[in-house]
């Protein structure tokens, strides 16, 4: 019997995912609720021409633009249905998985390419989420296309201007889809200056981050110069203030706290929104207030890092998966799948280091700096979950072959 071309494996791999995402938006669309309703809101403003404006009618920018600018244009091409913009998102996540086998290929080996991009074809997780209008379905993308030309880069010696060129266009989008993937790209440029200077490589140690950042620091210009007529203050984004106060006062239910953004039933958060300031000021006073606080109350940073890691790692889900009626969560058996076959993956790697292995710990490394300093939860550990997946089908593939030559 002929064996299966690889082609051919390939496209049922990304057929088996485009089917599984377009069966999880027919079978399991809801309505858009809390966040998702809020994009849905700022894409239909954009559509009909009223501005990136809040549910008052004035400028905002308390969400990056540019998940909100993919579904108003999602919108403006197939109609306000948040349906027929969830097929859209699962062909989205196909190129998700795409780029997942690319990554797995270029770190891993062969095998593991065509593993991952199974796994991550029915990963529970990655194909019901096309049904949410949530903005890691394009963040994922960005963030693994960046890792990708990133191992280009590390290893090619011709065309670097081009691909530092690349590197910065997707770098700037990703920022521009989720504010955090900022100091994720600067962190990389940097961890790659250090790894190209250490092989020798001074002048595109020198050349890619000052290209790819320059880039990507430039495109953030225009948004900002918007935001310096609307609020006096040239900022990317107005919700870090009462971000950085809920990573460390976030309301709680009982005695757990829920990592939500707190609300007025927090008296120094009702202060601060009675004193009628732009978004930009009342983001500004709530960096403050947090800044006070910690320093009269120091201990409030480790005391909370517990609850921060056990939410970042707790084999739940409150965002993605359906759940039955009255259910607040889910458990996602697929992530304790992962996860262990995955830690046995990171000791294979770990014990014999593929080129350019530290890539493999780049992203579970910027999730865990998220959680200590922010918060923890597990619609934050994606790109650490797509890590996972690697290790673990690197961990799979070992045993295979292990079992081969017995």
């Amino acid at each position: 019997m002929r064996p299966v071309p690889v082609s051919a494996r390939v496209a049922g791999i990304l057929l088996l995912a485009l089917g599984l995402r377009l069966y999880a938006v027919r079978a399991a669309s809801v309505e858009p609720s809390a966040d998702a309703a809020d994009y849905s809101r700022l894409a239909e403003a954009l559509v009909d021409g009223r501005g990136y404006i809040n549910p008052q009618g004035g400028p905002t920018a308390f969400r990056a633009p540019g998940y909100a600018a993919f579904l108003a244009v999602t919108y403006w091409v197939v109609g306000k249905d948040h349906v027929a913009a969830g097929y859209v998102q699962a062909m989205v996540g196909v190129v998700t998985v795409v780029l997942m086998m690319l990554l797995a290929r270029m770190l891993l080996g062969p095998g593991e390419a065509l593993l991952s991009g199974l796994i991550a074809a029915i990963y529970p997780v990655f194909f019901w989420m096309p049904r949410l209008l949530l903005s890691e379905n394009l963040a994922m993308p960005f963030v693994l296309g960046t890792l990708c030309l990133a191992i280009l880069i590390l290893r090619r010696q011709r065309h670097i201007p081009a691909l530092a060129v690349a590197l910065g266009v997707v770098c700037a989008l990703g920022v521009y889809v989720r504010t955090i993937n900022l100091p994720i790209a600067a962190l990389l440029l940097g961890c790659m200056a250090v790894v190209m200077w250490r092989r020798g490589r001074r002048r595109d140690s020198l050349l890619v981050p000052i290209v790819a950042g320059g880039l990507m620091a430039i495109s953030l210009v225009p948004w900002m110069l918007r935001n310096q007529g609307a609020f006096g203050q040239a900022v990317f984004t107005t919700q870090n203030g009462i971000s950085l106060y809920g990573a460390y006062w976030p309301p709680y239910t009982g005695s757990r706290p829920n990592w939500n953004l707190p609300g007025d039933e927090d008296p120094d958060v009702a202060a601060v929104h009675r004193q009628n300031l732009n978004e930009a000021e009342s983001s500004a006073a709530f960096s403050r207030l947090t800044k006070e606080k910690l320093r009269r109350q120091p201990r409030v940073f480790f005391a909370l890092i517990p609850a921060k890691l056990l939410s970042l790692a707790a084999p739940l889900d409150w965002d993605f998966l359906p759940r039955a009626a009255g259910q607040t969560r889910s458990i996602n058996f697929g992530y304790v799948i992962v996860v262990a076959f995955g830690l046995f993956g990171a000791y294979l790697v770990y014990r014999n280091p593929p080129a350019d292995a530290w890539l493999l710990a780049f992203l579970p490394v910027c999730v865990l700096i998220q959680a200590v300093f922010f918060f923890g939860s597990p619609r934050y550990r994606l790109p650490a979950e797509s890590t996972a997946v690697l290790l673990a089908c690197h961990a799979v593939m070992h045993l295979r072959r292990k079992s081969a030559t017995v």
